[in-house]
């Protein structure tokens, strides 16, 4: 994440100003130099903060926490490895509302330090009873339940989130607030010279973009891909972004030799290129709290074919193609679109709202 001159001057010139301003301890761990979606939803939120005259942001990271972006004013907590704590220094002024940014952080400063605690809740896929084949330490999921029964407030990325912490957490109605992401500055300024960019084939291809894991779920895209006839599955490539994961042997066994490209891991700006080229991007997940690149594709004029789950009926229907997480639904889907006539039209956006953190900020304070 870039943060410009003007906007770094606004905030040292509002910090010198401050008297009573409410001041808001934000965590930025998640902002290294490898954004996933919670650092990009990171990223939105101070945007949003360092540009809002009416709140001091303090952003802060552990103190063993490496590759942050850089941040100004970046302040670091001192972590205590063996147990596992941070121990807040004094800070000039009043704490008045702690936000963190990744609800698997547990909320462990204390109260009278850190203010009202709020959380931003992304999804819940290892808390779900229907999503646990997920393989994850059972140490997570503990951190993830201690930070949601110690909050005071949760910002949720989608009703569909939200809707699964209520059913998770009787007795949270009144302290749920639903924000949804914008796209970041950074997306937004290569959406406006995306026009200009070289795909990076000539040759038509598919995209996948994330981890390979069982919840991202591109082993179904791929075994619908390979089970494609041959004259119909040589007219497209597939190619897959994203670190390796639990589903990646498996991956490597359905494509049985054939010519579908991993990637591999590369940075955001390469990712928006590959996604501007593509005949479709999908979307094979089989849980999402919101689904960013979905949102990035369809900003981008790119068709997506998605998983039919509430999230994405929620957030991108009928904008995206959504198909039942079956294998022959998707063979079809994939059919349908490499057969037809591409079609890109410039899809519906959504008005970027600014101040929303603020907003709901004061309104916490004002109760």
């Amino acid at each position: 994440m870039k943060i410009s001159k003007p906007v770094i001057f606004f905030y040292f010139c509002a910090v010198k100003s401050q008297n009573e301003i409410p001041r808001i301890l934000l965590d930025v761990n998640s902002l290294n130099h490898r954004l996933s979606g919670v650092g990009k939803v990171t990223a939105m939120v101070l945007e949003d903060l360092l540009t809002d005259s009416r709140l001091q942001v303090v952003p802060w990271v552990t103190s063993v926490t490496d590759n942050v972006v850089p941040v100004p004013d970046l302040f670091r907590i001192p972590f205590h490895r063996r147990w596992a704590y941070w121990l807040l220094p004094d800070l000039p002024g009043r704490i008045s509302i702690s936000h963190f940014t990744n609800a698997m952080i547990p909320l462990i400063l204390p109260e009278q330090r850190a203010g009202l605690k709020v959380i931003t809740v992304h999804d819940l896929a290892l808390l779900l009873p229907a999503y646990r084949m997920v393989r994850e330490k059972a140490s997570v999921r503990k951190k993830i339940e201690r930070a949601i029964r110690r909050a005071g407030h949760f910002v949720c990325v989608s009703r569909t989130t939200e809707s699964d912490l209520l059913n998770l957490l009787p007795g949270a109605e009144g302290r749920t607030t639903v924000i949804y992401p914008h796209p970041g500055a950074d997306f937004l300024g290569f959406s406006e010279k995306a026009g200009f960019f070289q795909p990076p084939q000539e040759k038509p291809y598919f995209l996948l973009i994330g981890n390979q894991n069982e919840r991202k779920n591109a082993l179904l895209a791929v075994e619908a891909w390979c089970s494609l006839p041959e004259p119909v599955r040589k007219r497209a490539d597939l190619v897959l972004i994203g670190d390796a994961g639990n589903q990646t042997d498996a991956i490597r066994e359905a494509m049985k030799g054939l010519p579908v490209k991993l990637l591999g891991y590369l940075p955001d700006e390469a990712c928006w290129n590959w996604m501007a080229g593509a005949r479709a991007v999908l979307a094979p997940a089989v849980y999402e709290g919101y689904g960013l690149q979905v949102q990035e594709a369809l900003w981008l004029g790119t068709p997506v074919i998605a998983s039919d789950i509430p999230v994405f009926r929620e957030l991108f229907d009928p904008q995206a193609k959504l198909v039942p997480l079956e294998k022959e639904a998707w063979r079809e889907a994939l059919k349908q679109q490499i057969e037809g006539r591409e079609i890109r039209e410039a899809v519906r956006r959504p008005e970027i709202r600014r101040a929303e953190y603020g907003d709901l900020y004061l309104r916490l304070l004002n109760r």
